[in-house]
């Protein structure tokens, strides 16, 4: 986990020396200033999902920039990054980046439960309706927080409404948000396949934290942590809950 990447990292890295904490989600460098001072900590965000193939294969499933905290120290990064291929860019408001991109990654956790690729999953309305619900919960909280979250060409408020959509009207409505790698599925998905520890804590379990510092509920994000570590603690990958029973579940 991040804790024992930090304390590994802690013994070989120099004063001066910058890390960048990639995880999924929200609280990852607090985790690791327990081990590397705050003042060397960056934050990053990989749009992007990537599935571990047969030998060595990487897969990447979908499109977008790397982003980081703007920092001079990174610029030589950012720049080898851009003269390889692998799009980067500087943020200076990476709070509203990471909210934005928790937003979106809600759906980790239901791709997880669901078992099937991410395209399949999104074209069933039970599905997407349990991903407005954890949405919604995660706007409430934001707003009451003072907090932004930032997504490219889409406001975040848009997305529960139009996830709710009828089947056939969401195809037609949806088309980018459909238009993924058939193979593309979460993260997590791969993480209960091979028997590990998921990020459910710094992705559902951070909308539950926000929630209750601002004296409110999130109890389909926090139902959806239960599922998630139920299946981890029966070690059999993913549970490939229907749509139909998840929603049942959780609505």
């Amino acid at each position: 986990g991040v804790g024992q990447a930090a304390q590994e990292l802690s013994d070989w890295i120099l004063p001066s020396t910058r890390v960048v904490c990639f995880q999924n989600g929200i609280g990852s460098k607090d985790i690791a200033a327990e081990s590397i001072p705050s003042k060397q900590l960056l934050s990053g965000m990989v749009p992007f999902n990537v599935l571990y193939g047969e030998r060595g294969h990487l897969h990447r499933g979908v499109e977008g920039d790397m982003k980081v905290e703007r920092h001079p120290a990174l610029e030589p990064l950012l720049e080898a990054w851009n003269r390889v291929g692998v799009a980067a860019q500087a943020s200076d408001d990476f709070e509203s980046v990471a909210w934005g991109k928790l937003f979106l990654n809600l759906n980790n956790a239901i791709n997880a439960l669901a078992g099937v690729p991410i395209v399949e999953e999104l074209s069933q309305r039970d599905f997407r309706r349990v991903l407005a619900a954890c949405m919604r919960e995660l706007l409430a909280a934001l707003k009451s927080a003072g907090i932004e979250a930032h997504i490219p060409d889409t406001p975040p408020s848009i997305l529960p409404w139009v996830l709710v959509l009828p089947n056939w009207l969401f195809r037609r409505v949806a088309t980018k948000m459909l238009a993924i790698d058939h193979l593309a599925r979460s993260s997590m998905w791969e993480d209960l396949e091979r028997r590990r520890t998921t990020e459910i804590e710094f992705l559902n379990g951070a909308v539950v934290a926000l929630a209750e510092r601002q004296g409110l509920s999130a109890e389909v994000n926090r139902k959806i942590m239960d599922l998630v570590r139920q299946a981890e603690n029966a070690g059999q990958g993913s549970p490939r809950i229907t749509a139909w029973q998840l929603a049942r579940e959780l609505l």
